[in-house]
């Protein structure tokens, strides 16, 4: 997530307050709930696709911020681990 983008969602957190308020259990929740919102957005338009992608990253990125889990680097450890594979 770029610079700006990471700012911008940060406040919005900070705005409603759910900085303070969500737990690992519940954000872990909503990636679960929004991964299924996400699935049915396939039977509608692409636009539905896209605002349930962002809220399934965006539950994700709440989890690495609250965490201080590094997105990045979390994602580039899977890479290697995945291209140790055979398929």
């Amino acid at each position: 997530m770029n610079k700006q983008t990471l700012q911008e969602f940060e406040a919005m957190r900070r705005h409603f307050g759910w900085d303070k308020s969500d737990t690992l259990e519940f954000l872990v929740s909503c990636v679960k709930e929004e991964a299924e919102e996400l699935f049915n957005s396939l039977n509608e338009d692409e636009e539905a696709l896209k605002k349930e992608l962002a809220d399934v990253m965006m539950y994700c990125y709440a989890i690495c911020i609250d965490n201080n889990y590094d997105m990045d680097l979390l994602i580039q450890e899977k890479i290697k681990e995945v291209m140790k594979r055979e398929y």
